[in-house]
């Protein structure tokens, strides 16, 4: 099928792998957020192609059994954990303990215990199922140590809910997984997808290379550096786009056809490759999946097109991906005669 200069090719996804975004219409979101997407490689800047989540591995911690009690050892001291205080020896002993002032810190706002500590940068924070606490300077030799007020926003269930990457906390709880920063600022990394239960109430780990928090046994993934959140929950591949509309004030809720997809890709492998979609206007159902073959050719980035089975007035329109092989993907475009160029939410 031949296309007149009147048709024009319009941005549907790009800037991938894409971040989940359950909470805005689909019709709001932007080509790197996707509505409902699992099995995407985290690791592909720029690009769509299937994969695991990352691994992630808990933090290192030197630890000394003094007198059958166990400290651990951060900032050139001793520390632990006895209910709702926390104890700290005086610096450079690690065989035996002895207290520097008091030699602790109480955090008495409830009778709840103290569930973990977790240096952070030049701080140190302390987490209940209440809230957490954060404690300035604890590099300081002369052991001025004070906390701050009960931070409520980042309570947590139990120890392995809390990490640090990069000199900022992260903690899972029932509201999702927040980061929290030295000076006590709390930031909803799951706002985009408040409501659902992604990283909700999950232990945490990290790749501490990639900038990765990884969740719930590496069923989700957060690239801090990205800023983009990814699902490995469900096995398997789905990638879905967001809903194209015409949004400018001239022609917002106007019909369109779509009647092209086109796909830039490159080759992972040295074989041909493949991709199976299929496509949605408005709130009808999903029309049957659609194969695009693509011949492989050596060192080659290509663009591969394909006509749409069904082409229908609509004032929506979006499209899933099922499976892709042997290449990924970097953007999508779709073709129509009557979209308004530029219209679509950025």
């Amino acid at each position: 099928m031949s296309l007149d200069s009147s048709y024009s090719w319009v941005l549907l996804s790009g800037d991938l792998p894409p971040t989940l975004n359950t909470r805005s219409p689909a019709t709001d979101l932007t080509p790197a957020e996707t509505p409902s997407s699992y099995g995407i490689e985290a690791n592909r800047t720029g690009k769509l192609v299937g994969g695991s989540c990352p691994s992630g591995t808990t933090a290192i911690v030197k630890a000394y059994t003094i007198s059958a009690t166990s400290y651990e050892w951060h900032f050139n001291r001793v520390w632990r954990i006895n209910s709702n205080q926390l104890i700290y020896g005086a610096p450079e002993y690690s065989t035996a303990y002895y207290p520097q002032g008091l030699g602790y810190l109480d955090f008495p706002e409830d009778g709840n215990a103290l569930l973990k500590m977790l240096p952070v940068g030049n701080s140190m924070m302390v987490f209940k199922t209440t809230g957490a606490y954060i404690i300035p300077n604890v590099s300081d030799h002369n052991a001025g140590y004070v906390h701050s007020d009960i931070i409520q926003e980042a309570s947590v269930a139990g120890a392995t809910y809390a990490v640090s990457v990069g000199g900022m906390a992260y903690v899972s709880n029932a509201s999702g997984m927040f980061s929290v920063a030295q000076n006590g600022e709390v930031t909803e990394i799951t706002e985009p997808i408040r409501g659902s239960a992604i990283f909700k109430s999950v232990a945490l780990t990290a790749d501490y290379t990639k900038k990765y928090i990884v969740g719930s046994e590496d069923k989700y993934c957060y690239d801090i550096v990205a800023k983009k959140l990814l699902d490995y929950s469900t096995t398997g591949l789905l990638y879905t786009s967001r809903s194209l509309r015409m949004t400018s004030r001239e022609a917002q809720g106007n019909p369109f056809t779509i009647s092209r997809v086109a796909f830039e890709i490159e080759y992972t492998t040295a074989s041909d490759g493949q991709i199976v979609f299929s496509t949605q206007m408005d709130s009808r159902g999903w029309n049957d999946s659609q194969t695009v073959d693509a011949f492989y050719e050596s060192e080659s980035t290509e663009r591969v097109q394909i006509d749409l089975g069904i082409q229908e007035n609509c004032r929506a329109f979006r499209l899933k991906i099922t499976s892709l092989s042997n290449l990924s993907i970097r953007r999508i475009f779709v073709n129509s005669s009557d979209f308004t160029q530029n219209s679509f939410a950025e």
